[in-house]
């Protein structure tokens, strides 16, 4: 009997359990904490400098090259031009780009090498952009650069290039009537030593006055510039061809190398994809530009001097041979790799 009781006992304790167990309610499980939003994406921005003043007739290609760029990166990317020499000197820009004072720098070959003297070289070039990239040259470029200036070499904005002797004296023989002559010129120009000229290395903004004041008799430079300065108000003539006719020309759209590799891929091929598909079209307007523009000059006053075949001949045979001895002098190595690239 009392081991009967016993087990109805704990029988009752058992079934009371799951009645109270049953009863009680279950706490629902706790809900996820939700992710949090994910932060917009800050728009890119890129600083970029010009070697000369920026709203110069030589630059407007590279000023559309930076409105293609910002439309088609839709906000993912912009570049901003802040000025060009008078926020830093044309010459000091180089360093700027490589310490990352500034992200972007359009310049010409003359203002790298300071930094960097083999870039002389690319005034030498009988080709046109494209055909420099398919032969190889911007892999070339990217080797010289990377290493002196940190830098990448994105194409060229300025072509074909132009090199006209422009004077106050009257040059009908390249052999013997310039020399004493004093040239603003820029140090790559080595010819002038061989035609006996004074080299006298001035500003750009300095022409002008240093024509109308008789500090130098000429100086070197393209047309389009030379009109954009209106310096035939100060010059006579311009004497002889286009040393650098037919050629690619030594204007450079860089960017620094450590911006260049934190950019996606998407940003990178967009950048490199606008200069591509303009540089041929580019070529045909300055073609055309130049010739017109070199028109205009004329028709303000300016006498052109032609030479016979012979004079012609011996100055541009004589310019190339010193401009690559002039490399060479430079860069050995390099020089011998571009020389076999960039001449036809």
């Amino acid at each position: 009997m009392r081991n009967k009781v016993v087990l109805i006992s704990v029988a009752l304790i058992l079934v009371f359990g799951l009645v109270i167990g049953g009863c009680a309610k279950t706490s629902p499980a706790p809900a996820p904490t939700p992710s949090p939003a994910p932060a917009p994406t800050e728009p890119i921005v890129l600083e970029s400098l010009t070697a000369v003043p920026s709203t110069d007739a030589s630059m407007g290609k590279y000023m559309e090259w930076i409105d293609i760029v910002n439309e088609r990166a839709a906000g993912k990317l912009t570049i901003e031009n802040l000025g060009g020499p008078e926020v830093i000197g044309m010459f000091d820009q180089a360093e700027a780009l490589r310490t990352g004072l500034i992200d972007v720098n359009a310049t010409y070959a003359p203002f790298i090498s300071p930094a960097c003297p083999i870039a002389d070289a690319m005034l030498f070039t009988e080709l046109k952009p494209s055909e420099e990239r398919e032969r190889g040259v911007y892999e070339v470029y990217d080797e010289i650069f990377e290493p002196t200036i940190n830098a990448k070499y994105l194409g060229q904005f300025f072509i074909p290039q132009e090199g006209y002797m422009w004077t106050n004296v009257r040059v009908e023989n390249p052999k013997t009537d310039f020399a004493g002559l004093k040239i603003r010129g820029l140090g790559q120009v080595t010819f002038m030593d061989e035609l006996g000229c004074k080299q006298i290395n001035v500003p750009l903004s300095e022409i002008y006055t240093g024509m109308e004041r008789g500090v130098f008799d000429g100086f070197t430079l393209n047309s389009s510039t030379f009109a954009d300065l209106k310096l035939w108000d100060v010059t006579k003539y311009c004497v002889g061809p286009n040393w650098m006719a037919g050629n690619g020309g030594s204007s450079a759209i860089l960017i620094n190398l450590d911006v260049w590799n934190n950019l996606p891929k998407e940003l990178q091929g967009l950048i490199q994809d606008v200069v591509i598909e303009k540089e041929d079209i580019w070529f045909e307007e300055w073609v055309k530009t130049n010739a017109e523009t070199m028109q205009l000059c004329l028709d303000q006053g300016v006498e052109q001097i032609d030479w016979s075949e012979e004079h012609t001949e011996w100055y541009l045979e004589t310019i190339t041979e010193l401009n690559w001895e002039f490399a060479r002098g430079k860069d050995p190595h390099y020089a011998e790799i571009l020389e076999s690239l960039l001449r036809k």
